[in-house]
């Protein structure tokens, strides 16, 4: 898990948890969401002609435990197959 975790506004809502990383290059990043205890990386993926695509992997995460993985990779794999 990264030393902290990136959000997507720099305006904290009451109601949920609110951490601040440093923008990594190139899009790099993780959104966490206490109330409902998931954590989502995300970075930009292979582009290809007609698209640019961004890999998504989303975990559990209840801390102490460590997170995790809930998203399916088969299910990537089969769309990367197509293309």
């Amino acid at each position: 898990m990264p030393p902290s975790l990136a959000t997507t506004s720099g305006m904290p809502n009451k109601d949920r948890s609110f951490h601040e990383s440093p923008e990594k290059a190139g899009g790099e990043g993780w959104l966490y969401s206490e109330q409902q205890q998931k954590l989502c990386h995300f970075k930009p993926d292979t582009a290809t002609v007609h698209a640019q695509w961004i890999a998504i992997r989303t975990y559990s995460y209840v801390p102490p435990r460590p997170p995790q993985p809930m998203t399916d990779d088969s299910a990537a794999d089969a769309a990367a197959q197509r293309d």
